[in-house]
């Protein structure tokens, strides 16, 4: 039940008819002038519905959590579904790699792997190669 229920209003209530009915409520339902055990309860419930009802910002909190609660599950739904559909399809492209192409792909992975070792070892070597060829020259030209 939301506040404009507890309240017996329109959402589009204005701030005159929320001061009626919680006027009206507040009198059929004070613990002082009804004695029924579940009055102090329900005139707590109006009392807490017409605080926020009355303050415009307030208001526009509740009526933006209350009434766009339906949009933000549907959101959440949509977005659960289309992980679900991700899911589905990495679990599908994950078999057909295990199943029909893990040969051909171990070997393109092992191949990639070959050559950047290799290529990695080449550069080394020139590198090395350079500098076995200028150290001596830089330790004739450090004694000049």
């Amino acid at each position: 039940m939301n506040y404009y229920d507890i309240l017996n209003l329109d959402k589009k209530a204005t701030i005159e008819e929320i001061n009626s009915s919680f006027r009206t409520l507040a009198k059929r339902y004070h613990p002082d002038l009804n004695k029924s055990h579940d009055a102090k309860d329900i005139f707590i419930q109006i009392y807490e519905a017409y605080s926020i009802l009355k303050d415009e910002r307030k208001r526009n909190i509740y009526d933006e959590h209350i009434f766009n609660k339906d949009n933000y599950i549907k959101k959440e739904t949509e977005q659960t579904n289309n992980y679900k559909q991700w899911k589905e399809k990495a679990k599908k492209e994950a078999n057909y790699y295990s199943e029909t192409n893990f040969r051909e792909f171990a070997k393109d992975v092992l191949e990639n792997i070959k050559e950047e070792i290799i290529t990695g070892c080449k550069e080394r070597l020139a590198f090395l190669g350079i500098c076995i060829l200028i150290f001596p020259i830089l330790m004739l030209c450090n004694n000049c």
